[in-house]
């Protein structure tokens, strides 16, 4: 089975499924020139305590036994909101030194943005008034970035060079947003 990679709906836990059993990967996030920092409880089944349980940095992070983790802005160094909005690629390490690459691209935010700009385009009484032809071209340049996006990450060639090309893109659809239109709760 190939090594899956989801993201929650609400954009706050990134999920690995199906990877060699404790395999270890570095990840990268929004930042393709420095690996993030990952982040676990000292005891991972128990709770988060700030005395008895804090979270550690992992030096080698590894996949579970299942070959799966699933992390939080909690886990990852350079996460800075509760959603993580970006591109992730993963670089995954098996016990034999083969290694594998998968990406996403996590979107929550400009989903959101698209929607409220689809709403505005369906007040629209006029099809050929210039206030709704500009909301329409703005609306699908954000699309067709957003697309152009995920098809970088999802390139079958993943170095990092095609994930930066893939957040240049995200980064992009995300300041034609606004961000009064990002980050919200749709």
């Amino acid at each position: 089975m190939a090594t899956e990679v989801s993201m929650s709906q609400d954009c706050k836990t990134l999920h690995v499924t199906d990877g060699p059993s404790l395999g270890t990967y570095q990840l990268y996030y929004n930042n393709f020139i420095s690996i993030s920092d990952i982040w676990e409880l000292t005891i991972p089944l128990d709770p988060y305590d700030p005395v008895n349980n804090p979270y550690v940095q992992v030096s080698s992070p590894t996949l579970n036994s299942s070959g799966g983790i699933s992390l939080t802005s909690n886990n990852i160094g350079n996460a800075l909101e509760e959603k993580m909005n970006g591109v992730f690629f993963l670089v995954i390490t098996d016990g034999a030194g083969d290694m594998s690459s998968i990406g996403l691209v996590s979107s929550c935010d400009i989903k959101c943005c698209l929607a409220k700009k689809l709403e505005k385009l369906l007040e629209c009484n006029c099809a050929s008034c210039e206030e709704c032809t500009t909301l329409l071209d703005e609306t699908s340049k954000i699309y067709l970035l957003l697309k152009g996006s995920e098809i970088n990450a999802h390139d079958c060639v993943s170095t990092l060079e095609q994930f930066q090309k893939a957040y240049n893109k995200y980064k992009k659809a995300k300041e034609m947003c606004g961000a009064a239109n990002c980050n919200c709760n749709c």
